[in-house]
């Protein structure tokens, strides 16, 4: 190993067999849980004046990539090459090792598959799956898309360095202007309804529509800007009124609360957005509407409880936090919220 066969502002982990990065992720797919771990980049490079010289293996791991394709994964280990040191050296000219060939890695967390695609410099690109036994199989259109958010997902909820780390880890701006942003949240909108499909923390006995890993990634992305009203108003809004892709009806603040195109369960998520953007009245008039719809709705019925938490309502947040156990008996939340509620009226007898 030499200074001119690494890559310069890239994590580079060299192999001592060429491939055994990736051979030990085929045997690990049926290990794999929830969204999977982060993208696989390996790439072989080969001296190109001196064949003489062995090729050499090495792998980095990378979030924030676009994987919505398999052109964006080939235009990705291309654009290696320019991280490969090419400045000449004291005695001689510049870098002779050049990148041979790479194969991008992605983990489909809905389907459970690994989407591969290898490329040879100059050469063509070719894309497959790897199912948890190890066999090759043909890559869909859906494939890509929820590809697409897995990856989303991942640089999301993996983004702390504290949180979730790795060797040779490669963080990478998921959205760097608006029109990049625009993508992200068109994908996460489209595999919406099918975030249940990811499972959920391990504080959630059941995902559901509110409660799952696209979920937490969404609220996620939003919350850490600070940009809640627009989580509410571009994301959740059309959503929770255009409940399972239905048509989207807009609540009239003017019209009658008797409203029923909402999924409340959606709701709680608005309702908790709005509120978070300081727009209360909003939130309470969805909680309203929801809780008219369905009055059993647990995730509903616990963003109401922890809303007159907040307002001192001591006695009636734990009515509802109450109405929220019964629903949900099994979810850590609803007894979590029920404690806080009792703690906050100095309660504790009942908190214990």
């Amino acid at each position: 190993m030499s200074y001119n066969d690494c890559l310069q502002d890239v994590p580079d982990i060299f192999e001592n067999e060429i491939g055994e990065a990736l051979a030990m992720r085929t045997e690990s797919l049926g290990m794999i849980r929830e969204l999977g771990p982060p993208d696989l980049c390996h790439i072989v490079k080969i001296h190109s004046s001196n064949r003489t010289e062995p090729d050499i293996g090495s792998y980095h791991h990378v979030l924030g990539v676009d994987t919505s394709s398999s052109a964006s994964l080939a235009a990705y280990i291309n654009s290696l090459q320019y991280s490969l040191n090419d400045k000449p050296g004291w005695f001689g000219p510049g870098n002779n090792w050049k990148i041979a060939s790479g194969t991008y890695c992605t983990y489909n967390a809905f389907s459970k598959l690994d989407l591969r695609v290898q490329i040879k410099i100059p050469g063509g690109v070719d894309a497959y799956a790897i199912n948890v036994q190890g066999e090759r199989q043909d890559v869909t259109e859906e494939l890509w898309t929820e590809c697409h958010v897995s990856g989303i997902l991942r640089a999301i909820l993996y983004s702390n360095p504290a949180e979730y780390s790795v060797t040779g880890l490669r963080r990478l701006t998921l959205a760097a202007n608006l029109r990049e942003e625009a993508r992200v949240v068109e994908a996460l909108m489209e595999q919406f309804w099918n975030g249940w499909r990811l499972g959920s923390n391990a504080e959630t006995q059941v995902a559901s529509h509110s409660r799952n890993y696209l979920v937490d990634g969404l609220m996620a992305y939003f919350a850490g800007q600070g940009r809640y009203n627009d989580c509410a108003g571009e994301i959740l809004s059309p959503l929770a009124y255009a409940p399972l892709g239905g048509r989207q009806q807009q609540a009239d603040s003017r019209s009658s609360l008797d409203f029923k195109g909402i999924d409340p369960n959606v709701a709680a998520l608005l309702a908790e957005a709005y509120m978070g953007g300081d727009q209360e009245v909003q939130g309470v008039r969805v909680m309203h509407q929801a809780l008219k719809a369905k009055p059993s709705c647990y995730p509903m019925l616990y963003t109401q409880a922890e809303f007159l938490r907040l307002k001192k309502q001591h006695k009636a947040a734990c009515k509802i936090a109450l109405m929220a156990v019964k629903y949900a008996p099994s979810e850590f939340h609803a007894w979590a919220k029920l404690t806080e509620v009792y703690i906050d009226d100095n309660d504790f007898q009942n908190a214990l």
